[in-house]
């Protein structure tokens, strides 16, 4: 005999559920919400948000707002990042076959600390932390995201990369879905960006700009779209001054 369950733990919502289960309207959720966290794409198209994402992003912006009201500002620089060791034990437990939910739930209960000094594991964390690190070939560590930019820390210190071949027609360029590496997305869970999507695209330019080294912007970055985006695009000073300084100089040739 069969018996239908009592109770059946939801995995994912669609986008229409999130945006209820947060008390946002749907458009909010797509327009402020969807890009910060990470999806499911169903093989007949159904796009659904993990529930374990939620819960990250509710913790993490509670977690942000006790801080803000019992610490001082934080200092300017790079967070410290997950020690070796951790992921080391992170890469054995996933080997053995457990799950980023478990492993999750065991760094929890052993008290080790997230790379934002987080006391919370989630799966997603897990899964970043280790995609990271097999990206990259080494471990996820603070020296591995800072060593393609300058010795010290902080943006007024890091070189801003500016190809003058950025035009150059017979570059590769990265198109459709695509993840940023690590040492240009170097904070908080891998995403998927569409870069036949405009606003994913902005967002990828402001982290290549940023982050990424001169191989980095001319792969992710295509300079007629990046005319057509300026200023929309969200920019520290001195990487804007830089780029408008190029885009001065290399006007759009029709």
């Amino acid at each position: 005999m069969v018996r239908e369950a009592a109770h059946v733990e939801r995995l994912a919502y669609t986008r229409s559920q999130a945006a209820q289960a947060l008390g946002i309207s749907r458009s909010t959720f797509i327009r402020r919400v969807l890009p910060y966290v990470e999806t499911l794409d169903m093989p007949w198209g159904t796009q659904l948000i993990p529930v374990d994402e939620l819960e990250r992003l509710v913790a993490e912006q509670r977690r942000q707002a006790a801080r803000a009201h019992s610490k001082p500002p934080a200092m300017p620089g790079r967070r410290p990042a997950i020690p070796i060791d951790i992921v080391a034990r992170i890469r054995a437990r996933r080997s053995s076959g457990h799950s980023f939910r478990r492993i999750a739930d065991e760094l929890t209960a052993d008290g080790v600390p997230t790379a934002h000094g987080g006391a919370r594991w989630w799966a997603s964390t897990v899964r970043a932390t280790l995609r990271g690190s097999e990206r990259r070939g080494r471990p996820y560590t603070h020296q591995a995201m800072a060593e393609t930019r300058s010795s010290e820390l902080g943006p007024a210190a890091r070189p801003v990369a500016v190809p003058q071949d950025l035009d150059d027609s017979r570059l590769a360029k990265a198109s459709g879905r695509i993840e940023l590496p690590l040492h240009i997305r170097w904070s908080g869970p891998a995403l998927t960006y569409d870069l036949d999507d405009r606003a994913d695209r902005a967002r990828v330019y402001e982290q290549v700009l940023r982050e990424g080294t001169e191989d980095d912007v001319r792969f992710y970055v295509d300079s007629d779209s990046l005319r057509e985006l300026w200023d929309e695009l969200v920019l520290p000073p001195p990487v804007r001054r830089a780029w408008a300084e190029w885009l001065r100089r290399h006007p759009h040739r029709a």
